[in-house]
């Protein structure tokens, strides 16, 4: 057993076993935060030292995001494949649906709107 479990608590405040209490925050009251300093006492001044504070170009920037869109691309293959694979089949399915589509006149109104049908899957599927 240890000291704190064999003698009363008023013995153990009065041998100085505790830390004094009004060293310590207590719940509820106000911080302080000294000037140059943060919530939890770090020095707040030496955080813009060495860091550069020009943006990249517009070249720069774009030719980066290139790189690393070109790095995740033959990283997953098989994210591409699936894309890949996705807009063949959709692509078959409209032209099985809109077959001849285009060569039907314009006087009738159903034809027409075959045709508007025809490219808004065209233009769907480019999206």
């Amino acid at each position: 057993m240890s000291v704190a479990q064999l003698n009363p608590i008023e013995q153990l405040r009065s041998d100085g076993f505790f830390e004094e209490e009004s060293r310590f925050r207590q719940m509820g009251a106000s911080l302080t935060i000294e000037k140059g300093k943060d919530a939890i006492g770090s020095s707040l001044h030496d955080q813009d030292i060495g860091k550069d504070k020009q943006q990249p170009g517009l070249f720069t920037q774009t030719s980066m995001l290139y790189s690393r869109e070109l790095k995740n691309i033959a990283r997953d293959k098989q994210s591409l494949a699936s894309r890949f694979g996705v807009s063949i089949a959709m692509n078959i399915l409209f032209g099985i649906i809109f077959q001849d589509v285009g060569r039907l006149p314009n006087g009738n109104l159903s034809d027409t709107n075959a045709h508007f049908g025809a490219l808004v899957c065209v233009v769907l599927s480019a999206m």
